[in-house]
């Protein structure tokens, strides 16, 4: 029969080789054909069998044939464990039945961690009279994990023609869970959060302002030097198509430089007010709700806040006021 497996298995016709391996060695158990059934089972890609099998023929040094052929038998047990994963499971009560990818592993307490094989591992542990636990893990290949399960205890039924100290019947199913949403963000809130976010955005604009007028500036003040194609850098005083006279092309970047300018003080200001804006409306207390309106309009200070701009020839702004 052995040889029947090994003929089999060189004809590709693994799952037959198996079946004659498995009666050889009910017939006649030996290390040899143990380890014949655990290339067998690699083969079929049986990886939790055939590292337990394959694990236990090694174990007999004094076979001769497993001996002449441990390290091609090692090598095929490499190749097997980089396929399993070491799961050490705990829990906090003996007797749990554990079941991984709905096959029976033992019960707590476990005596070695169990090999399971890499990818989706699905780990229920029950025990009668306490709820079952469900978890599902992503195994790697030669990785080790460790998961602790704490079954609750189901609790007993109440029967009133029962004896005070008898022990009632576990029945039920797992308390419902009910989701509580949170309550919903008061308008206080929602215009501090609208405040602060304005502001943070209008304080950026008026970094990019800035930005711009210094680059106007710059251009402003740099004075025309000749490359060595003979070509001049631009400047204020290099006269363009756009701007024949130099004395309208320093005058446009002018006016811009101020635009830029004033485009940087609103952002600053505006931004800062609202930010200011936004902080007080955060640290106001609020008020409760058993409080009534006419109550709250008079425990409540009112804040106001507004800016109107201002258009003048050499500079843009705004005004601004507020009431806290």
């Amino acid at each position: 029969m052995v040889q029947q497996g090994v003929a089999q298995r060189r004809a590709g016709q693994d799952q037959p080789a198996l079946e004659s391996f498995r009666q050889a060695q009910a017939i006649s158990p030996s290390p040899r054909i143990l380890a014949q059934i655990a290339l067998a089972e690699q083969a079929l890609g049986q990886w939790v069998d055939a590292d337990h099998s394959l694990r236990t023929a090694l174990a007999d040094e004094a076979d001769p044939w497993i001996g002449r052929n441990r390290g091609a038998l090692e090598t095929a047990l490499n190749a097997i464990q980089n396929r399993l994963a070491t799961v050490e499971i705990t829990c906090n009560v003996p007797g749990a039945e554990i079941q991984i990818n709905g096959r029976r592993r033992g019960t707590t307490p476990l005596s070695a961690p169990l090999r399971v094989e890499a990818g989706t591992a699905n780990i229920e542990l029950s025990l009668s009279g306490y709820y079952s636990l469900r978890r599902t893990l992503e195994l790697t290949g030669s990785g080790s994990f460790r998961e602790r399960f704490n079954l609750v205890e189901v609790p007993p039924a109440t029967d009133p023609n029962a004896n005070n100290n008898a022990v009632g019947n576990r029945v039920g199913p797992p308390p419902t869970v009910v989701y509580v949403p949170p309550p919903p963000a008061s308008p206080r809130t929602i215009a501090s959060t609208a405040l602060l976010i304005g502001g943070a955005a209008m304080i950026a604009g008026g970094v990019g302002a800035h930005v711009y007028w210094q680059d106007r500036v710059d251009l402003y003040n740099a004075d025309i030097e000749q490359d060595t194609n003979g070509t001049f850098t631009e400047g204020c005083f290099l006269s363009t198509s756009t701007y024949p006279r130099r004395a309208d092309r320093c005058g446009a970047i002018l006016s811009e430089s101020w635009a830029g300018f004033g485009l940087a003080v609103t952002g600053y200001v505006l931004g800062a007010g609202a930010l200011a804006a936004g902080v007080v409306l955060r640290l106001l207390p609020e008020t409760p709700a058993s409080v009534t309106a006419t109550t709250a309009r008079r425990r409540v200070p009112s804040a106001s806040f507004a800016c109107t701009p201002s258009l003048t020839p050499s500079l843009t702004g705004a005004q601004c006021h507020g009431t806290f």
